[in-house]
């Protein structure tokens, strides 16, 4: 045989033997298929950063963390009745002051301590303590919380408070060992049915079963959760099983959703109860941006029927709205001109501006280079505010920055933004000045309204007092409404058992299961 048909046939050979490797490697992942379904892989769009919820209110982490990782010191269902959950039992003085909470003794964190009173007086101060202004709300009428015995926590309030022991519920109730200080970042340890095993930034977060918890072993017990921050990129990921849900989707994508037949070929989800809001932020702790006209001159500008148009929803999935509150809710009204405090006048707004002396100022508008939806939005935006003749430079930076800038400096180091992120009127009471939160609205009028309602003895002055609040925000113009909007999620037609969010937005992953 020649040299030359020898090589021909070494070729072949080695050909053959990594066709024959690649074969039995597919066969061999084949084989380690989950055939169980004792897993699933879900998408967001968004890398949290940082895994504390103490000091981390961005929606990408609270998806995950509570009702997962952490359980709430009270648990309520969607009709908001109460049953048990880190305190097993409670009682409430006749004059509505003064709690005390049964610590359930059989609980464990992930870690294998149980969670006592300590735990959960260090937990409840982390956050009435903290920087998220929404979650110190529950606190507002709090004097003072303590462990009276191991498992006894007492509570005395220096009012009656309708929030107070709703929070206990909610983010402001969720329930750490004091032993996490300053390991929550990466690590964080909580009495739920999952435990974070795995989180590698720009990649993903592995939850597994937490064999410690007290609740029922889930059926699924391992979930991955990727971050895909391109969002088309995300829907070819749905589309070729290389994920099983997509919890949260992008507006940006939602016309594509309807016409490439992703609502037909996967099971849809539209959720009012978890939908959000964007509203047009306003630093009022920065000049010239704290200028009074300001706020009120730029909510002249702009038009919520053209933003939710330009936005492409499907029809009644955004709704325009110069009030607060997300469609389920109480105060939920559509944007009319009975509705709208602030009447849109793009030609008003601009001579406010001229005359407030601001018409030469070149105003920064920061927003984000990775999340789609809200780059679109500030586009819109953006948009509107100079073609009523502002003078507006964009500051678009990635969403680990936008965290700092926003949420954690102080003062927040922004002049316009835009939000988006489900909150209640409860988000904007300031019992101190110096204590504002990222929103940096502080009225001491717009807090006394609430705390008035907050201790309403009837849900008619209750009603009537937040809807006075409600009115008060919008005239203040600091933070400008703009839509509010449903929850779209996309799943895998046999993953079955979504259930509605009662912490804040969680996807409470032990409620899946994948239909036989």
């Amino acid at each position: 045989m020649g040299a030359k048909k020898r090589h021909i046939f070494k070729v072949l050979a080695l050909v053959i033997s990594v066709f024959t490797s690649v074969f039995w490697a597919g066969l061999s992942s084949a084989s380690s298929i989950d055939t169980k379904k004792t897993s699933m892989t879900l998408s967001m769009f968004q890398d949290p950063g940082r895994l504390d919820v103490v000091t981390q209110a961005a929606t990408s982490l609270i998806l995950w963390i509570p009702g997962n990782v952490y359980e709430p010191l009270v648990s309520f269902d969607s009709s908001d009745k109460p049953s048990p959950s880190v305190a097993k039992s409670w009682t409430v003085s006749p004059d509505g002051k003064t709690y005390k909470f049964e610590i359930d003794e059989s609980r464990k964190f992930s870690d294998g301590s149980k969670v006592t009173a300590a735990d959960v007086v260090y937990s409840l101060e982390q956050f009435k303590n903290g920087p998220i202004l929404a979650y110190k709300g529950p606190f507002a009428n709090v004097s003072t919380i303590k462990a009276t015995k191991k498992n006894e926590v007492t509570i005395v309030l220096t009012a009656r408070s309708r929030g107070f022991f709703r929070g206990m519920g909610t983010m402001a109730g969720l329930v750490m060992p004091a032993s996490s200080e300053g390991k929550r970042n990466s690590n964080p340890i909580g009495s739920g049915p999952y435990k974070v095993v795995d989180y590698k930034p720009g990649s993903h977060i592995q939850f597994e079963y937490n064999k410690r918890s007290s609740a029922k072993k889930p059926a699924i017990t391992s979930v991955k959760v990727r971050f895909i921050t391109d969002s088309p990129a995300s829907l070819l990921a749905l589309r070729a099983g290389e994920v099983d849900g997509l919890p949260i989707t992008s507006s940006s994508i939602w016309s594509r959703i309807s016409s490439e037949g992703y609502t037909k070929d996967f099971r849809k989800i539209l959720k009012p109860a978890s939908g959000e809001l964007h509203w047009l932020m306003v630093n009022q702790k920065l000049a010239p941006y704290n200028n009074p006209a300001f706020g009120k001159a730029i909510a002249k500008m702009i038009n919520r029927d053209t933003y939710v148009a330009g936005l492409g929803a499907p029809k009644g999935a955004m709704v325009p709205q110069c009030g607060w509150g997300i469609m389920t809710a109480r105060t939920f009204k559509p944007a009319s001109k009975e509705n709208c405090e602030i009447d849109y006048n793009p030609a008003q707004g601009m001579k406010e501006i001229v005359a407030a002396g601001l018409g030469d100022q070149v105003f920064e508008f920061v927003g984000l280079t990775d999340v789609p939806s809200l780059r679109l939005s500030a586009d819109l935006i953006t948009q509107q505010l100079q073609s009523a003749g502002l003078k507006v430079k964009r500051k678009d930076i990635p969403l680990a920055q936008y965290s700092s800038t926003i949420f954690n400096s102080r003062p927040p180091a922004y002049g316009l933004s835009l939000m988006g992120g489900s909150g209640t009127l409860a988000d904007f009471v300031c019992l101190d000045q110096q204590k504002y939160g990222y929103q940096t609205y502080c009225s001491p009028e717009y807090t006394k309204l609430m705390q008035r309602a907050d201790r309403a003895t009837s849900d008619a002055d209750y009603f009537k007092l937040i809807s006075e609040a409600n009115t008060l925000l919008q005239k203040d113009g600091v933070v400008i409404p703009l839509l509010a909007r449903t929850g779209l999620g996309l799943y895998n037609k046999k993953l079955m058992g979504w259930t509605p969010p009662t912490i804040r937005v969680e996807i409470r992953l032990s409620d899946f299961r994948w239909e036989k």
